[in-house]
């Protein structure tokens, strides 16, 4: 990106990579948010953290926290945690909750002693029925795991959840059985706020990732050095914190840790190289316990940590001091998540302009993010087909990097389309997908509006994940000429999803009074950021234009009945479409 782009602030940047979909970027750095005073006068971070945000907490920064901490907040649950104080909500967001709804997870197999016996078609059939059990065992569980983020118990658990399935990664495309990625999946979720050294440790015994990463196939006198070099480039240390010599010598230190017949783990003595090795300057007959110990030890390995959770939840990287003030932390508590957390989250450097409203979230966030600000909970089976569709299908990242995020969510077709998922939830999209809000407000701008299409066939007739193969062969395209969101719109219909909403009741209880009140209530709810002037007038510009068409007059938009809560989503779905919207 060009050094223009870098000095954009967040919605400024966005506009811009996302192709300038909606013309110019949006705005320059917002000078009433307090930034350039900032620059001016460094001397107010000179308090200690948690004396600095009592002082400075203000709705603002709450819902940054709970939008990088959680997946984003309504109006009443900013209103409801801000007089607690940040140290409350902190602790809150902290406090160890036992899974108490756990996913009930279970092997779906062949039975091979009653296949013997079956003719070629009915091995056939059978095979089919076990494929269909095992993606109807995916299919509930991404739905569960959504549940959880949407309404659960424990927001911070499940943020971390996808902070570890993206640094410790596996995928269903390759492993081919839903038990075992949910049993990896539970295993990070079972320490996502406790030690990430027990992470590793337990990761080098999980059969989904030792399927994913070939160490089946690491044995003694022929090691796979596959499991190796991740664990070290991407788990650990970082580029350019090991050699050549120390992927090969913890290749061997890896080497008879697989799995069984029937995908549990095992570690097979035969296969297992018991000879002298040495390891990042760690001499002897070391295994994989070894090498998580002596991974672990290394200095780069808690600033890797560090850096990568930080970037994670600031959406910048931070500077090299920080990291290692963080890094030192992660040492001192033998790797806990919770005191590194508890930190971050006191620390002024984590309100800073640079970061806040200025991250890109990825489908998940906007989907969960965008039914939480709305306060309603649709099916989450809509959530998991909808993120996969703009981009984002848990547990099948597109390889062991995992998705890079940040502004490579955004561009012109995925905005489109996450928009188009907003109206789905919204309830303004029929089976027929027509309405493209962006391009609506493109044209209202006078720019070269996109061409009106909701989606692009060619994109989404493969993402379809409900279709997946799970048991031995690669996952096929829909078999019908529909998009992917059409197929979703028609889902909906069929399982008889409408919101449980009422935009006018909320907004007459909350005293709004006139169209600007109106638009900008609906924009403070529906947005992470505080939008620019200009698209505060360009949406009520459309608000008075749809109300006049409607037959509304001017003052009585909240007196108008079902008119008004269709005009109201309307409006709604326009701001979500915007790239504000993707900004938090």
């Amino acid at each position: 990106m060009d050094t223009a782009a870098r000095t954009l602030s967040g919605a400024g940047r966005l506009a811009l990579v996302a192709g300038m979909v909606l013309g110019p970027a949006l705005s320059g750095p917002r000078q009433e948010d307090g930034a350039t005073e900032e620059r001016a006068a460094p001397d107010r971070w000179a308090k200690s953290p948690p004396l600095w945000l009592e002082e400075n907490w203000d709705g603002r920064k709450l819902e940054h926290l709970l939008n990088r901490a959680a997946f984003g907040a309504s109006q009443a649950d900013i209103e409801k945690w801000l007089n607690h104080g940040p140290r409350a909500v902190i602790t809150h967001l902290l406090k160890d909750r036992p899974i108490v709804d756990d996913f009930l997870n279970e092997e779906v197999k062949m039975d091979r002693k009653a296949m013997r016996d079956m003719s070629g078609e009915e091995r056939r059939i059978a095979t089919k029925r076990v494929r269909a059990r095992n993606r109807d065992l995916f299919q509930s569980y991404l739905s569960w795991w959504l549940d959880e983020m949407l309404q659960g118990p424990a927001p911070l658990r499940e943020r971390m959840m996808l902070f570890w399935h993206n640094f410790i990664t596996s995928s269903i495309t390759e492993v081919q059985r839903s038990h075992l990625m949910i049993q990896q999946s539970q295993l990070l979720r079972e320490h996502a706020l406790g030690s990430y050294a027990d992470i590793l440790r337990d990761a080098l015994r999980d059969p989904a990732l030792l399927i994913y990463l070939n160490n089946n196939s690491n044995e003694k006198g022929h090691p796979n050095e596959n499991l190796a070099r991740e664990v070290m480039e991407l788990f650990s240390l970082g580029v350019g914190n090991y050699t050549e010599q120390d992927v090969l010598q913890a290749a061997r230190a890896l080497t008879g840790r697989g799995t069984d017949k029937d995908y549990g783990y095992r570690f097979d003595t035969r296969r297992h190289d018991f000879g002298e090795k040495t390891i990042l300057g760690v001499e002897g007959r070391l295994d994989a316990d070894d090498l998580v110990d002596i991974l672990i030890a290394q200095p780069a390995c808690a600033r890797y940590v560090a850096g990568q959770l930080i970037e994670y939840l600031e959406g910048v990287m931070p500077d090299e001091k920080r990291v290692e003030t963080y890094a030192e932390l992660l040492r001192r508590h033998d790797y806990q998540m919770r005191p590194m957390l508890r930190r971050l989250f006191l620390d002024p450097e984590f309100y800073r302009e640079e970061v806040m409203g200025a991250r890109v979230g990825s489908p998940v966030d906007y989907l969960v993010g965008t039914c939480r600000r709305l306060q309603i909970e649709p099916p989450a089976t809509l959530l998991a087909i909808g993120s996969s569709l703009a981009g984002q299908s848990l547990l099948d990242p597109p390889n062991v990097k995992g998705w890079d995020g940040g502004e490579t969510w955004i561009n012109t077709s995925s905005l489109m389309t996450r928009g188009n998922l907003a109206g789905l939830l919204l309830g303004t999209l029929a089976d027929d997908i027509e309405y493209d809000a962006a391009g609506e407000l493109a044209r209202r701008r006078k720019l070269r509006a996109p061409e009106k299409r909701i989606v692009d066939e060619d994109l989404f007739v493969a993402m379809d994940q409900m279709q997946m193969e799970v048991d031995g062969t690669e996952r096929h395209a829909g078999r019908d000429s529909r998009s992917g969101l059409d197929r979703l719109a028609r889902l909906a219909s069929r399982v008889g999803y409408s919101p449980r909403m009422h935009l006018t009741a909320r907004l007459l209880r909350r005293g709004a009074e006139g169209e600007q009140a109106i638009v900008d209530m609906l924009l403070e709810d529906l947005m992470a950021i505080e939008p620019p002037m200009e698209t505060r007038v360009l949406v009520r510009e459309y608000l008075e234009a749809e109300a006049k068409a409607r037959g509304i007059d001017v003052g009585k938009l909240l007196e108008s009945g079902s008119e008004s809560e269709y005009l109201l989503r309307d409006v709604a779905h326009l701001i979500l479409s915007l790239p504000e919207a993707n900004l938090g």
